[in-house]
């Protein structure tokens, strides 16, 4: 999202940000003013930029007439908590629904090169939610229709080809067990949508790795070499959905939760990926 009024762009940060930002974070008028430390080197500012600047609801500004870095600014607002009542006063001004979540931060760096802003429009623009959609039993050559909820287009979905795979666990650490069995499904949607309008999902969870006690260890944990596993699953979205680049561009592939034995069939949902409302833009000055 971007910002623009007559004489200054709002934009998100970028790391080619870094020299500009330097140049005026190594001024010591400029930094401590706003409890910042001065920036030793450009590198110290891209590591900025990396890390803390790179966070949502955070901008440069930039003139736009010469395109030199002014400053820094930011909003958020967390309205799912406890709203005193300023922040329901806000709510009722732009007309957000209190029911939802809406982030507003407010920051304000004091940068030396400070111009007065004389107009001012907030646009705020949702961002993709995943809706549930219907579910269904995969079968090879099976066809099957479904309306989009935002855009009320009738779809096909067909199955190309359903086949069991197995994962290859060889590398993961030895003091679990890890489910490897999975069902890959290859399928194509007509009329196509993105391949991040839709998903297809496992409605099971993966199952959870075991843990493996050795007979010599009397019950006791090992608690050397622990690791964190990354595999195909979760609880809240439990398969991976992409386009196979093995494959025709029509030709799509999903994957199911993983389990300890073969599954022989899993129910399958289809969510999709909308924008819940359109931009709400206000003038602010």
């Amino acid at each position: 999202m971007e910002l623009q009024t007559p004489r200054l762009l709002l934009r998100p940060w970028k790391e080619s940000d870094a020299e500009a930002l330097y140049e005026l974070a190594k001024d010591p008028d400029v930094g401590p003013a706003a409890g910042w430390n001065v920036h030793k080197d450009v590198e110290e500012s891209r590591e900025i930029i990396h890390t803390i600047l790179s966070a949502p609801g955070t901008f440069a500004i930039f003139g736009r007439r010469d395109g030199q870095l002014r400053g820094s600014c930011g909003f958020a607002w967390r309205p799912d908590t406890e709203q005193d009542a300023a922040e329901r006063a806000v709510l009722a001004h732009y007309a957000l629904d209190p029911a939802e979540h809406w982030q507003l931060r407010r920051l304000h760096f004091p940068w030396k090169r400070r111009q007065e802003v004389k107009t001012l429009t907030l646009t705020l623009t949702a961002d993709p939610v995943w809706r549930p959609g219907p579910q269904f039993t995969a079968q090879p050559g099976q066809s099957m229709s479904f309306t989009h909820p935002l855009t009320g287009t009738n779809h096909t979905l067909t199955v190309l080809a359903l086949a069991p795979e197995t994962l290859d666990a060889s590398g993961l650490p030895d003091f679990q067990e890890y489910p490897t069995h999975c069902l890959r499904l290859e399928y194509a949607v007509s009329p196509e949508l993105p391949p991040d309008a839709l998903q297809i999902r496992d409605t099971a969870p993966t199952d959870p790795p075991r843990l493996k006690i050795p007979e010599h260890s009397a019950g006791e944990v090992p608690v050397g070499g622990a690791a964190c596993i990354g595999i195909i699953g979760g609880e809240d979205g439990p398969t991976s959905d992409f386009v196979s680049g093995g494959a025709p561009s029509d030709r799509r592939v999903a994957y199911s939760s993983l389990y300890f034995t073969p599954p022989e069939q899993v129910t399958r949902q289809l969510p999709f990926s909308v924008v819940p409302r359109g931009e709400i833009s206000e003038k602010l000055r």
